[in-house]
């Protein structure tokens, strides 16, 4: 479904964030945010610690 495409996406969005912004840039934050509620809607909780 719509999560096994968005989790690859928001996985390469943080990837490239984390380089090109660093790992406190707001951006990178709400997208890690985004991931981990990803995480806990398909309850993948130990990946959205």
């Amino acid at each position: 479904g719509k999560y096994e495409q968005a989790e690859p996406l928001l996985q390469q969005a943080l990837s490239i964030y984390e380089l090109s912004l660093g790992s406190d840039h707001p951006d990178t934050l709400i997208t890690f945010i985004n991931l981990a509620k990803l995480y806990a809607e398909q309850r993948k909780y130990e990946q959205a610690e």
